[in-house]
């Protein structure tokens, strides 16, 4: 293979994730798109407004613009690899939040934030490891260790976590919380299929065997009727990807519902129980 041909045949594969570095004084900040422009100095991360002023200062080991805020973190320590190998190591982290203005809202203190799609809502692990739910303001919207786990929020719902307090030999149950903490669907289920992030109106829940759809707009009717009937026909049932897991060779999810249900881990699955 010639130089040339070796050459872009590397490039091809890596454009997918591939970000061009360029020395900030050849940049024009101005016609950056991005309201705010993460940099890195040396190998610290940092954010910049559009007139090059800095509103982060570079002391963070990423810098990431979600949905209307700056998520900014350290890395404290690698915690081990998953048994999936092909899936990245475990890093133990404390990521915070920051506005646009380059304004703390949430310190960097937290084992994990997810930023509800509207920007307004933070659900969080704190130190302790416990799951809750705070505004932007800092109050608490769901206390923490309420749920053992809380998914983001996504058209004002999130998928949450319970365990059996009373009868730990029944396990964990999954429900749906509201933007003010309420079980608008309870917690109750083997399996709520993940709807954070993507565009969507309804989800799939699962008791005994048995699946059924949810609709937002029974639960806020204030909420369009858009993809209601979706019934996830949509998934092809490619099967083999992830032969050799229990999510496929025992419960037979296909290759398509492990990538959608559980972002392409089926180690997940065992989250459900």
């Amino acid at each position: 293979m010639a130089k040339e041909e070796k050459r872009n045949k590397c490039w091809n594969e890596l454009t997918g994730s591939v970000r061009i570095v360029v020395d900030a004084v050849n940049y024009n900040f101005e016609n950056d798109r991005r309201p705010v422009i993460p940099f890195i100095n040396g190998l610290k991360w940092g954010a910049l407004n559009k007139k090059g002023e800095v509103l982060i200062w570079p002391k963070y080991d990423f810098v990431i613009i979600d949905s209307g805020l700056v998520r900014a973190g350290i890395i404290q320590s690698l915690d081990g690899y998953s048994p999936n190998m092909n899936t990245a190591p475990y890093y133990n982290y404390r990521v915070g939040i920051f506005n646009f203005a380059g304004d703390m809202i949430l310190d960097i203190n937290y084992q994990g934030v997810i930023i509800s799609q509207d920007g307004k809502l933070l659900s969080v692990i704190n130190k302790e490891g416990l799951y809750g739910v705070l505004n932007l303001k800092g109050d608490i919207i769901v206390p923490f260790g309420k749920y053992s786990y809380i998914d983001g929020f996504d058209k004002g719902f999130a998928r949450v976590i319970k365990k059996n307090q009373a009868d730990e030999t029944l396990g964990s149950k999954w429900g749906i919380i509201n933007e003010d903490g309420e079980e608008t669907i309870p917690a109750i289920y083997d399996n709520i299929w993940k709807f954070y992030g993507k565009n969507r109106f309804s989800t799939r829940v699962e008791k005994d065997g048995k699946a059924t759809m949810v609709y937002f707009q029974d639960l806020s009717p204030s909420l369009p009727a858009l993809n209601c009937c979706s019934n996830f026909s949509d998934y092809s049932h490619h099967y083999g990807e992830y032969a050799g897991s229990y999510a496929q060779d025992v419960m037979e999810y296909s290759d398509e519902m492990i990538n959608d249900a559980f972002d392409g881990d089926p180690d997940a699955y065992w989250n459900i129980d």
